[in-house]
């Protein structure tokens, strides 16, 4: 059995031969265990630890390779790509202030207008009211006349 110490200072070639002679080791104990030519039973436990530690070291490894370390180049291009989003932030922000600013001036007309158009409004009912009086006046003579 191997040190993690041990398992990480080996090469790849040296970590898979040892790989296989565990799995090759721990085959012959499973089946001796079965047969009952063994007794120590704790060995398969011992050995399935040491390959787990081996595949482990390999898996880490390959992670390690493929990590992508940003060159100085792919910084710039990262700094450009976030002033870029900023830039087009600040411009949808100002087309919004704009088009909010619009719609304010808008509602304002709108208000002006509706208070010219009360007190004429206001002026033509007043204006209705005495033909609408004479109106009904006129029906109401005629219901009593008849």
């Amino acid at each position: 059995m191997l040190s993690i110490k041990e398992i990480r200072s080996l090469s790849d070639k040296e970590l898979n031969k040892e790989l296989i002679k565990l799995k090759k080791e721990l085959l012959k104990i499973t089946y001796e265990l079965k047969t009952n030519q063994r007794e120590d039973t704790d060995k398969p436990k011992k050995f399935r630890r040491s390959i787990a530690q081996i595949e482990t070291e390999f898996s880490q490894r390959q992670n390690m390779s493929a990590v992508n370390v940003p060159t100085a180049d792919k910084k710039k291009e990262a700094e450009k790509g976030t002033e870029d989003i900023k830039e087009n932030k600040k411009a949808e922000a100002e087309k919004t202030a704009e088009s909010s600013k619009k719609v304010e001036e808008k509602k304002d007309e709108k208000k002006a207008d509706s208070k010219e158009k009360t007190p004429e409004a206001k002026e033509e009912s007043k204006e209705d009211k005495p033909k609408k009086e004479g109106f009904f006046k006129k029906l109401t003579s005629k219901k009593e006349d008849k």
